[in-house]
């Protein structure tokens, strides 16, 4: 019986102890199923701006602009992304995180992202100064994103409805939400914080309408994807996977032939290796091309060729290495491709660069890895993973409880028997007390019940 009641008692702990880890395991897919914007062309920022964080195209100059989040100016591009010009602004504006122009009105719009206040300037219109063209302010006013109040979670993407005439930004996290408002006072007309299950993405950083197709391409900078939506976000139309790091800013060009697809990167991170500060070109993509037609589109084949990757992609591994090397000098640690690579102390990586370009090696990891070992039937492995595992810890959990009851059982008699011996203990304690007090009194009158 002892040893019964022992082995009891270790089934329950170690029950316990499984149904714990089971609760607290994630069945992760490994091998996670890419689906690519293409790259047509990239650049560096560095010469021009450290760290872009904004981006909306102008149909009306043709132009590109950007902004940058600690300065105090907009680098403007042309459509192949070669640079044009500098625009400045106030120095009081600060922490800028979001860039829209309203081509109908002749307007550029800015926000800071943690004082949550958007300013209105003129477009083509400019003063100058000192040999610097400063933009006119023409409007200031603050939006109101809920009871969202972070300034390290504030506005981070801004776009322009130019078919209602209202502007849309978004607030990055915590929670997430994608407020419209006037373009004139900040006039809140409505908070959307309520999202699809499609729209999986961890925080927005990139907001950009589309005037032809009259929706929204939604930027995750955590999720590195795009979505598609209708312009209350309540539809995902599709989503692909972005190839690149820290993606900041979002514009669209349909005024391009083929149209374009544009995002800037923040060389910046709160914590791990930093980025580069770049654009990328990509070809706009169509809906039907990403993951809303997985199935057709999981074997798809990418373009080995993008004009300035190599470079881009270089400098970014450059930058990983950097950080590895003084993590954990002289060990294998991952490039960019996922690939171990040996880092030394008087060099960046083994990467053969000189080889091959590296998008052309991007490209071909995808074709060449991701895809042929996803098969249809990974996707049954872990859902037959998950079900195992649920009712691994149905059974546990019954286990546990049929263990609890048993030990209720072994120790039911024991417990009893210990109650009653209390009690008789108790009972001649209190006659020893009775008698201690008053000997001459007859205790045969209580009957053993009443004791």
């Amino acid at each position: 019986k002892k040893m019964k009641t022992k082995c009891n008692v270790a089934l329950a702990f170690l029950s316990i102890l499984i149904l714990f880890i089971s609760l607290n395991v994630n069945v992760v897919n490994c091998k996670k199923k890419y689906i690519l914007l293409e790259p047509v062309k990239a650049i560096l920022t560095t010469k021009n701006e450290k760290e872009p964080s904004g981006l909306t195209y102008c149909k009306t100059t043709n132009l590109i602009y950007s902004n940058c989040d600690k300065c105090k100016f907009l680098t403007v591009y042309d459509v192949d992304l070669n640079y044009n010009s500098t625009l400045y602004f106030p120095d009081s504006i600060k922490d800028v995180e979001g860039v829209a122009c309203d081509h109908v009105h002749g307007l550029i719009y800015i926000a800071e992202e943690g004082n949550r206040i958007v300013h209105g300037f003129k477009l083509d219109d400019y003063t100058r100064k000192s040999g610097k063209d400063y933009l006119k302010e023409v409007s200031k006013f603050s939006v109101k994103t809920g009871d969202a109040t972070s300034h390290r979670s504030g506005i981070e993407g801004l776009t322009v409805n130019t078919q209602k005439g209202t502007l849309l930004c978004a607030n990055e996290k915590s929670p997430k939400l994608l407020v419209e408002f006037t373009s004139y006072s900040g006039q809140v007309l409505k908070t959307i914080d309520t999202f699809p299950e499609a729209l999986d993405a961890r925080d927005f950083s990139g907001l950009a309408y589309d005037e032809q197709l009259d929706l929204l391409w939604i930027l995750s900078d955590q999720s590195e994807r795009v979505y598609l939506t209708n312009f209350d976000a309540t539809i995902v139309y599709d989503y692909w996977d972005v190839p690149v790091t820290n993606p900041e800013g979002i514009a669209i060009n349909n005024q391009h032939k083929p149209q374009r697809l544009y995002i800037t990167t923040d060389p910046s991170a709160p914590s791990g290796p930093q980025y580069v500060g770049s654009i990328f070109s990509f070809k706009k993509p169509e809906i039907g091309s990403g993951y809303s037609d997985f199935e057709n589109n999981k074997n798809k084949t990418y373009n080995d060729h993008c004009e300035g990757c190599n470079e881009v992609y270089k400098e970014a591994q450059k930058k990983l290495s950097e950080y590895y090397k003084k993590q954990e000098p002289n060990k294998q640690t991952p490039d960019l491709l996922g690939n171990n690579v040996f880092y030394h102390e008087d060099r960046t990586s083994d990467f053969h660069w000189s080889t091959y370009e590296f998008w052309y090696d991007y490209s071909h990891f995808v074709n060449d890895n991701v895809y042929t070992n996803h098969s249809d039937s990974d996707d049954d492995e872990i859902i037959i993973i998950s079900v195992l595992v649920t009712v691994i810890s149905m059974i546990i959990v019954l286990l546990v409880i049929s263990s609890l009851l048993a030990l209720s059982v072994v120790y039911r008699k024991k417990i009893k028997d210990l109650v009653y011996s209390l009690t008789d203990k108790l009972s001649k304690k209190d006659d020893e007390i009775l008698l201690s007090a008053n000997p001459d009194s007859d205790l045969d009158v209580f009957d053993e019940d009443s004791n």
